[in-house]
């Protein structure tokens, strides 16, 4: 039998129609959307299932979106018997990671996520900055090529040749023209509306940090990896998730550390819940060798139950 390891899909992931084959075919999927949007005071399901995309990829509702998805994929994915040994989200996803642990409520995860969305977006407002992919270069030779160059850091290590900057405009400019001559097969700037996981972003930790003490924590039921240490989240100490969970907000996403720390723990195949497949992906540049699967619609729920049951 394979020890599963959940993964929770980040910002990025979303698209037009998201959720709308778990919310058709499950009761408890059309409760928990429901309740959700009674929650938030928004058209949640209208933005997921019809869009437009342009207020689908504003951050305040893309996140809570997200999430929502990724608790109906898990939902589902228990009601058919599969279940993890160990969780990780990346970014958002840790919060989804954390209720697949029982951590905290499905509900409350969602109201956290979306004041999460806001703080965000109120910092990026205020602090306009930029975010830049390098491919093929690892995270020591990022390092290195950032070097001088303030107001500037590294936002994720996705993959072994996969990294991603964050910082000041200007900065992430002038980090982008330094990795080419350092080897880098391609820089590109990012469309994002915000320089995420960066400085920048400190002043979105205070009201994060409310959202997240007014909700009640249990201790995890499996190991969650955090983005911010590539450690699990401590055993009963509520204090301790807040600030992991804040501090993550200006830490860069660790997740291929967290997929070694994952593989550590006895985890020999992966599977990620929510909109889209990138995290998969991300699985197959970490090793092509590791079996990897997504639940993003009730056809691939089918098809990941059958793989793991085999």
């Amino acid at each position: 039998m394979m020890k599963l390891g959940f993964l929770f899909s980040g910002q990025g992931s979303q698209a037009v129609g998201m959720g709308k084959s778990f919310y058709d075919s499950s009761p408890a999927v059309r409760e928990m959307f429901d309740r959700a949007e009674e929650a938030l005071g928004i058209p949640i399901k209208k933005y997921m299932f019809d869009g437009p995309e342009e207020m689908l990829t504003r951050t305040d509702v893309t996140q809570p979106s997200i999430c929502l998805v990724s608790l109906a994929a898990l939902s589902l994915a228990t009601s058919r018997g599969i279940s993890a040994v160990a969780a990780c989200g990346h970014s958002l996803g840790e919060y989804a990671a954390l209720v697949s642990a029982g951590v905290v409520d499905p509900l409350a995860a969602v109201r956290v996520v979306a004041r999460r969305g806001r703080a965000m977006q109120d910092a990026a407002d205020r602090e306009r900055g930029k975010m830049a992919a390098v491919v093929g270069l690892s995270i020591e030779s990022v390092h290195a090529a950032l070097n001088g160059v303030p107001g500037v850091q590294v936002a994720a290590h996705n993959a072994p040749d996969q990294v991603v900057l964050s910082g000041e405009a200007a900065a992430v400019d002038a980090a982008v023209e330094k990795m080419k001559p350092a080897g880098a097969k391609n820089s590109v700037v990012l469309k994002t509306s915000g320089a995420w996981h960066s400085h920048l972003m400190e002043s979105a930790k205070a009201p994060l940090k409310e959202a997240i003490e007014s909700v009640r924590r249990a201790a995890p039921r499996i190991p969650v990896v955090a983005n911010a240490t590539a450690e699990p989240f401590p055993l009963s100490d509520p204090a301790a998730v807040t600030e992991l969970l804040v501090r993550q907000l200006t830490s860069p996403i660790r997740f291929v550390e967290c997929l070694q720390k994952m593989r550590s723990m006895g985890v020999d195949a992966f599977v990620e819940l929510g909109p889209g497949k990138v995290l998969r992906g991300l699985v197959k540049k970490f090793d092509r060798g590791i079996a990897a699967y997504s639940i993003e619609d009730m056809a691939s729920l089918e098809e990941t139950a059958k793989a793991v049951a085999a």
